[in-house]
């Protein structure tokens, strides 16, 4: 994606927390995405920021807007669109006739953060026991070979690596 000098990457756009935020009535223009808080709140909503101490139930993305893509999404992964009824919505971007945020030939989406987590966890997990598969296979077929090493000196050269 191109962008100006100093513009946000569309991943890093601040969204806002309608629901605990006191919003300036007269001066938001929710239907544009003009959120205006009351003097001493804030309104951003940065959820990719620990320091913030806000977190959200939900894990966002933008995706491709096609009935393929989504469908795809909403049965496998519980995706479900970010409307203009939602609590935590996108910063400046109006939603479409239907309620959803677009950006180009994208869609928001949500899901909830929990299954997000736990689908990383265990993409991790694989991960590891995948690599350790290997290795182990590794030193199966190098004593076959004759070319192994003595027993212990694999794990000793491996010793502090993750795995």
């Amino acid at each position: 994606m191109l962008m100006n000098a100093g513009q946000t990457p569309l991943k890093d756009s601040p969204f806002i927390d309608r629901k605990n935020s006191k919003l300036d009535d007269k001066l938001s223009e929710p239907e544009k995405g003009i959120y205006i808080c009351k003097a001493g709140d804030e309104a951003k909503y940065n959820l990719r920021d620990p320091k913030s101490g806000k977190h959200s139930d939900w894990w966002f993305r933008w995706v491709s807007n096609t009935p393929q893509r989504i469908s795809i999404l909403k049965a496998t992964k519980g995706y479900d669109f970010v409307t203009k009824n939602d609590d935590i919505v996108p910063m400046g971007m109006p939603c479409d006739t239907e309620g959803h945020y677009i950006f180009g030939d994208l869609v928001l989406m949500k899901r909830p953060l929990a299954s997000y987590l736990m689908e990383r966890y265990n993409a991790s997990q694989k991960g590891k026991l995948r690599r350790t598969a290997i290795l182990d296979k590794f030193k199966t077929d190098t004593k076959k070979s004759g070319a192994g090493l003595p027993d212990g000196e694999m794990d000793r050269i491996l010793d502090g690596l993750e795995i």
